[in-house]
């Protein structure tokens, strides 16, 4: 077992063959006490994911939790996200799952398929932008890779199901919302290169929170080396 702490982030890894975990000390606090609750979320998300014929919104239940199939990535059907709740309180869960074995994922190495490695990135590019303003970035709290299945764990929030395509929205390139978005993305572009960090390319990946007028990034790749959607490297 392992420990980091640095001013982005605070975790544990822990090795065991193929298998990696990373997570944060309260992650930790919150489950550690009942790992059946981990067991079972995870059993009922690789179900679901197997299922050919699985509709956006179907929940299937346990004693423990109740899961909740959010959709695939609109850009690899490989890529699907979940939202778990514990039946023993409040807590809610969003979870990217990535099926690593016979992937019809066309994105290149720069594909963040690997949970732990997504999680540091992830809060990586929280601390490179930070100041940059109607932008945030999902708080990954676990990070899991087995050989042939990867997970990201995040709290939940309802605005990750409102997912921004601004195709969507309107084809008016004056609509204020566009505008910010467009900003946001140069703002991003701009705060990365002085980093001197890979070029951070979300494309579509973006919720909007329409309450608090931000965009919420909740899954990233790298374009390292290639042209990305801020310029090239």
């Amino acid at each position: 077992m392992e420990k980091y702490s640095d001013t982005k982030i605070s975790y544990i890894k822990q090795h065991n063959g193929k298998k990696e975990l990373v997570y944060s000390s309260d992650f930790k606090n919150e489950v550690s006490g009942n790992p059946e609750v981990l067991r079972d979320a995870k059993g009922i998300m690789d179900s679901l994911a197997e299922r050919k014929d699985v509709s956006k919104g179907v929940t299937i239940e346990s004693d423990l939790v109740s899961v909740t199939y959010i959709g695939p990535n609109e850009q690899a059907d490989d890529i699907k996200y979940f939202k778990i709740a514990l039946k023993s309180d409040a807590s809610k869960f969003f979870v990217k799952r990535v099926n690593l074995v016979g992937t019809s994922m066309s994105l290149g190495k720069g594909a963040l398929s690997d949970g732990p490695t997504e999680m540091i990135e992830m809060a990586q590019l929280k601390s490179d932008i930070q100041d940059v303003e109607g932008v945030r970035v999902l708080d990954y709290k676990l990070g899991y890779v087995d050989g042939t299945t990867s997970y990201c764990v995040s709290n939940y929030d309802s605005c990750l199901e409102n997912r921004y395509d601004d195709e969507m929205f309107t084809d008016d390139r004056n609509d204020p919302v566009k505008q910010r978005y467009y900003k946001m993305l140069e703002a991003v572009g701009e705060k990365t290169r002085e980093s001197g960090r890979r070029y951070v390319d979300f494309g579509g990946n973006v919720a909007y929170d329409k309450n608090k007028d931000q965009f919420v990034v909740f899954d990233l790749y790298l374009a390292d080396g290639e042209v990305s959607e801020f310029g090239k490297v």
